[in-house]
C-alpha cells in the first residue's frame, strides 16, 4: 500500500515538473494572441479618438471624427516573441504631427506599453498559463 502512494505522488510530482517544464514554450504560443489582444486595443482607441495614453485626439474641423482608416493602416507582426507594431499611410504622418497645423495625434505607444493594452495583454497571458496548468 504504501508503495503505491509512493508511486503516485511521484507520478503526481513528475506531471507538475512537466507542466513547469511547458512554460518554457507559453511566450511563444502566446505571441499570436498578444498581438490580437494589442491589435484589438488600438483599433478600440481609434474609436474612442484617444492617445495611446488615454487623452483625447485633438479635434478634426468641424468637430468630426478624424483618422478612423488608421486601425486599418496599422500593422501588428509577430518575430519570435516580440510583437512590432507599425503605422502606414498619411496616418504616420498625423501620429508625429507631421501635418498640416502641426497637430499631433499619437497612435501608437512609443514608449511604455499603456495601461489598456497591458491589461489585455496580461489578460491573454493569464488565460493561457491557466490552461497549461490545467491540461
Amino acid at each position: 500500500m504504501g508503495a503505491v502512494l509512493v508511486a503516485s505522488a511521484a507520478d503526481e510530482l513528475q506531471a507538475m515538473v512537466d507542466k513547469l517544464r511547458s512554460l518554457s514554450k507559453l511566450t511563444t504560443t502566446v505571441a499570436p494572441k498578444v498581438a490580437d489582444a494589442m491589435k484589438g486595443e488600438l483599433a478600440k482607441q481609434v474609436r474612442e479618438q484617444i492617445s495611446p495614453s488615454g487623452k483625447p485626439w485633438q479635434p478634426g474641423e468641424k468637430g468630426k471624427p478624424i483618422l478612423k482608416g488608421s486601425a486599418d493602416a496599422t500593422r501588428v507582426a509577430v518575430v519570435g516573441t516580440t510583437i512590432v507594431l507599425t503605422l502606414e499611410g498619411h496616418y504616420a504622418r498625423h501620429h508625429l504631427g507631421a501635418v498640416k497645423g502641426k497637430k499631433i495625434r499619437p497612435i501608437l505607444p512609443t514608449r511604455k506599453l499603456p495601461g489598456p493594452m497591458t491589461r489585455a495583454v496580461e489578460e491573454v497571458i493569464t488565460t493561457e498559463f491557466i490552461n497549461l496548468m490545467e491540461e
